[in-house]
């Protein structure tokens, strides 16, 4: 995931912002601009609108692949420093990767609901499945972890 998703993430992100920019051009031109363009300019801005819709939905996407794998990081290292010792940095990094699988959680909620959307399409089918994997790698990385809570008095 590492690297590619964050690439990813930044570039879906870029592609929603771009296509809602442009839907909300195209509804102001329509206000704007000559009476004769105005259902053209609309069947645009809907069109684009969709369009941001399905790029959202995979930035929420990659939003879950990305927690998926700072949950998997942050669990890690909080059994890494459970083990040295260090309990203040055991209990952050447990801490952030509660704050992960939440995260994790809401966004595969909405991208699963978008890929719903999107079933009939091969790419919801893909989307949905990356969406369980990433789901999946949070919620066990960070059940692995879940038992050093027990022995951490302050941990919640």
């Amino acid at each position: 995931m590492g690297t590619r998703s964050g690439l990813a993430l930044l570039g879906w992100a870029w592609v929603t912002f771009l296509t809602f920019g442009a839907s909300g051009y195209c509804i102001v031109k329509t206000f704007l601009g000559d009476p004769q363009s105005i259902p053209g300019e609309l069947v645009a801005a809907v069109l684009l609108a969709s369009g941001g819709t399905l790029a959202s939905g995979f930035v929420f996407l990659t939003v879950t692949e990305v927690c998926a794998a700072g949950t998997a990081n942050a669990a890690d290292s909080a059994m890494k420093r459970w083990a040295q010792g260090q309990r203040a940095a055991a209990v952050l990094n447990l801490r952030y990767a509660r704050t992960f699988v939440r995260i994790a959680r809401f966004s595969s909620g909405v991208a699963g609901f978008m890929a719903g959307l999107l079933g009939f399409l091969v790419i919801g089918k893909q989307a949905a499945d990356r969406i369980h994997a990433a789901r999946a790698l949070a919620e066990s990385e960070f059940a692995k972890t879940r038992a050093l809570w027990a022995e951490i008095p302050d941990g919640k």
